[in-house]
């Protein structure tokens, strides 16, 4: 005999749901008003509505962030109320920031991401791609060089923080280093994108980190073959630093970078060499843990934003890799802006800027001044739209 169940919900219903138990209900009532025995009753847990599941997500696990940050940081972007895709999907602003971070925050696929969202996959790709775009394009320069925040009196701030903790230098007010993002090998300019010294394909950045635990500068792509020195050349950190890194009264500020670079500039390196005085051996032992800081910013952000880490999801002609780095970065420097601890603000115990002080200048923006933040595209693919390599 045909066993029927009726079905209890053990949370919210949507109006389907409570139809469906009542036309159970019905049909059990019918069944014993026929002087059938009574059935079975048995629980069945059903889901939640499939479109509620991404709000009644744990943020800090899905996004890194908790919702009252989520709409802080929404409203501090100044996203639009509504994103509206090429082919008509809509998205509100708090559920397109949190598609980016989902994304960002460990390497799920779009398949994963429709199944919290209650989307099609092609239609989270869409709203990931103008989303992440929507934030880079507006706060990009927040990564070149904030001359706005980054005033002479901070300058000097930061540079007396720096020598408080032992450093050697008092105009020294950040830190210089590259990193390696490794990739997916290339169907093109393989040779130009690997690293001889990594040992894999890889695309380059170069950062400047501050006492305050916050990214100044991130330039890049460059290809994985290029050496730091060039880099520096390339990304026109030299001149920036020319125009905006001058403290009180016009003295030269300086940033302090690896064995890597040559001393030029505003940027200065530890001596080499066999034969170095006592004072220059002092220097370079002084210098070497201030400089951390730098290395502590990479360690945040693959610790955090650990979709960059898996270098299957990087590939080119597939997904917008240019990009995802320094967008990892800004939501390392917002991370750091509403709180959250850090190995840079546990050392130098520096407060950061607020959201507000760091999220303000995208109408300040000197636009004459404003330098392309990517590498020349002397390679297709960097900024393809993110199809999901699944």
């Amino acid at each position: 005999m045909l066993t029927l169940f009726t079905v209890y919900v053990e949370m919210e219903m949507d109006p389907a749901l409570e139809a469906l138990n009542a036309l159970l209900d019905g049909a059990l009532a019918l069944r014993q008003e026929n002087g059938e025995e009574q059935q079975e009753e048995i629980m069945v847990p059903l889901p939640l509505p499939f479109g509620e599941a991404w709000e009644r997500a744990d943020p800090m696990e899905q996004y890194r962030f908790n919702w009252d940050e989520i709409h802080e940081i929404a409203e501090a972007l100044q996203l639009p109320d509504v994103f509206v895709m090429d082919n008509g999907s809509v998205a509100s602003k708090i559920q397109g920031l949190c598609v980016v971070l989902h994304r960002l925050s460990f390497p799920r696929r779009f398949t994963d991401a429709a199944a919290l969202f209650g989307r099609s996959k092609s239609v989270m790709s869409r709203i990931f791609n103008q989303v992440a775009d929507t934030i880079y394009q507006d706060w990009k320069h927040l990564l070149l060089f904030d001359h706005v925040r980054l005033t002479p009196e901070y300058l000097e701030q930061l540079a007396a923080t720096v020598r408080m903790q032992g450093g050697a230098l008092d105009n020294c007010w950040g830190f210089l280093d590259g990193t390696h993002i490794k990739i997916c090998r290339p169907g093109d300019n393989q040779d130009l994108l690997y690293s001889g010294h990594k040992k894999q394909h890889s695309m380059k950045y170069q950062c400047v980190a501050a006492p305050d635990g916050i990214i100044v500068h991130l330039g890049g792509p460059f290809p994985g073959s290029q050496h730091d020195s060039s880099i520096l050349a390339d990304s026109r950190l030299l001149d920036i630093l020319n125009v905006h890194s001058r403290g009180g009264n016009g003295r030269d500020m300086v940033i302090y970078g690896d064995e890597g670079y040559a001393r030029r500039g505003l940027v200065l390196s530890p001596f080499r060499g066999r034969t170095l005085t006592q004072e220059q051996l002092t220097f370079n032992s002084e210098m070497r843990k201030p400089r951390l800081c730098v290395e502590w910013a990479f360690a945040h952000m693959a610790n955090h934003w650990v979709f960059i880490k898996h270098s299957h999801n990087l590939r080119m002609q597939l997904s917008p890799i240019g990009r995802l780095y320094p967008l990892c970065a800004l939501f390392s420097n917002i991370q750091r802006c509403i709180g959250r601890r850090t190995s840079t603000g546990g050392f130098y115990n520096m407060p950061p800027p607020t959201l507000d002080q760091y999220l303000t200048t995208r109408q300040q923006w000197d636009e004459e001044r404003q330098v392309n933040l990517a590498h020349p595209a002397f390679i297709e693919g960097w900024e393809q739209p993110d199809e999901d390599a699944d």
